[in-house]
């Protein structure tokens, strides 16, 4: 996802392990950032403009969900889909920014990691 901050152009990427889509804007926009005034689409320069704080809170956010997903993604390969996910959704709700922690800590209990 193209991003304007403070007039330069910079990327928010979250890949999905297995498309190898780049899916920030989705996220995103699932989370109401695109429509709640946290990014504005510039059509001039072809992207979304935030300022440097919520650039940076959502480049910290999807780090650490991408992260998670790459972790998920080696545990399925060795432990099959369903062990795995069992432990994820055994999680309760967080904030998004608490999510990862708290499933990778599941995570980390179940398989021993």
């Amino acid at each position: 996802m193209r991003v304007l901050v403070n007039g330069k152009i910079e990327v928010l990427e979250m890949i999905d392990p297995k498309s190898k889509v780049n899916c920030a804007a989705d996220i995103i926009g699932n989370h109401g950032g695109l429509s709640d005034g946290q990014f504005r689409y510039n059509e001039e320069a072809d992207a979304y403009e935030c300022t440097p704080e919520v650039y940076e809170w959502w480049k910290r956010v999807l780090a650490d969900h991408q992260a998670l997903e790459d972790v998920i993604a080696e545990l399925i390969e060795e432990h099959g889909s369903d062990m795995v996910y069992a432990v994820v959704h055994s999680v309760g709700d967080y904030d998004l920014e608490d999510q990862p922690a708290a499933i990778r800590a599941a995570l980390d209990e179940a398989f021993g990691l």
